[in-house]
This record gives structure tokens, C-alpha cells and sequence, in this order.
């Protein structure tokens, strides 16, 4: 529902596979409505994530742009404006590699996303809310 909320959908149903534009979208709008930055994860957090024993069982949007090896790659890719990001897929959904180069406005049913709040935000946040709970 907070989904749907944040991009404006008035039926109360957030897209079923929102694509990079939207869930970033969600995670600046839920640091407007808490003190806390939201983030969709950056890819090096989702590979600590997933060696730490984490599952991902969906293609996950990231917060980092695809950066092309070839040089000549980046200045084309520059020259037109085309700007690409890294799906991490661990389960090899898309594919049989862990990292997606995906366009941002791309949309499959299989993708999804994770929200990320640095851990002494969530720490501060989770005291102030027992605070005023014991306060009342």
C-alpha cells in the first residue's frame, strides 16, 4: 500500500514489478515521512548480504549505475545519454550471471527490490519509538 501511496496510484495497487525509477522514487519518499535515508541497496551490499547467508530469491534492483570496461563504450553510451544499472540476480533468474546491466525503466515479473536504512539510523529510530511508547 505505501508503494502505491508513494508513486500517486489512487486504486490503492502499487505496480506488480516496479521498475528502477519507482522504487527509488518509494525510497525518497519514505526518508521524507522518517529521519532516516532509505536506499535501494548498492550491489556490494547485496553480495556481503548474500555471503552472510542471505537469500535472494528475485532479481533485485541496485543503486549502482552499470559502468562499461571499454572506454569507447562509456563515451558512446555518454555521447547519446544512455544510462544502464546493475541487477543483482544470485539465483541466475535472467540469466547465468549474478549482475544484470539493465535499463532503468525496465519491468519483468521476476524483478523486485530491497529498502535499505543504515543500521544506527534503524537503532535510533527503533529507541525513539520505544521512547514515546514508554513516555505515554
Amino acid at each position: 500500500g505505501k508503494l502505491a501511496e508513494a508513486l500517486g496510484n489512487q486504486a490503492g495497487k502499487p505496480p506488480l514489478t516496479p521498475n528502477w525509477h519507482q522504487a527509488r522514487h518509494f525510497c525518497r519518499w519514505l526518508s521524507q515521512g522518517a529521519s532516516a535515508p532509505y536506499y535501494l541497496p548498492t550491489l556490494d551490499q547485496m553480495k556481503t548480504f548474500t555471503g552472510l547467508g542471505g537469500k535472494v530469491t528475485r532479481p533485485v534492483w541496485t543503486q549502482d549505475l552499470h559502468r562499461p570496461k571499454k572506454l569507447a563504450e562509456r563515451r558512446m553510451r555518454s555521447r547519446f545519454g544512455v544510462e544502464t544499472v546493475v541487477l543483482f540476480d544470485p539465483a541466475g533468474i535472467l540469466g547465468n550471471q549474478a549482475e544484470h546491466e539493465e535499463m532503468p525503466f525496465a519491468s519483468y515479473p521476476e524483478m523486485s527490490f530491497y529498502v535499505v536504512t543504515p543500521v544506527e539510523t534503524g537503532w535510533w529510530l527503533r529507541w525513539n519509538t520505544l521512547k514515546q511508547t514508554l513516555d505515554k
